[in-house]
């Protein structure tokens, strides 16, 4: 069986040479795509666990205080709320009695003036 199908050695070893001489090129060439593809698979990495650890934050944030404590802040505000509603109150009520007060002062001046007179 004959091949017709025939490589000239010269060839194979001009080839073997070339391989041999570039086989460090060849083996940085592969290191730093590799290299490169780690440091992409890291930044990725790294833009995954800081969208990750924001995302905790946030949630932590919403959640600062605890159910029960916030519940006891509500009924605290509500009630808080009803004193100031009632503070309020009592101040114009005050303003009023002193408004009043200050009118009997007055109606007393004008009786005393009007009993002098008429005596």
């Amino acid at each position: 069986m004959s091949s017709d199908f025939k490589i000239d050695p010269t060839l194979v070893v001009d080839f073997l040479i070339e391989w041999m001489a570039t086989k460090d090129e060849r083996k940085r060439m592969l290191e730093k795509i590799i290299k490169k593809s780690i440091d992409q698979l890291s930044e990725r990495e790294k833009k995954e666990h800081i969208a990750r650890e924001g995302k905790k934050y946030w949630e932590k944030l919403t959640q600062v205080l605890p159910e029960r404590t916030f519940r006891i802040w509500k009924v605290l505000d509500k009630a808080l709320t009803k004193y100031y509603e009632l503070l309020l109150s009592r101040q114009k009520l005050i303003d009023e009695t002193g408004e009043l007060h200050t009118q009997n002062e007055e109606l007393k001046k004008l009786l005393n003036q009007y009993l002098q007179i008429n005596h």
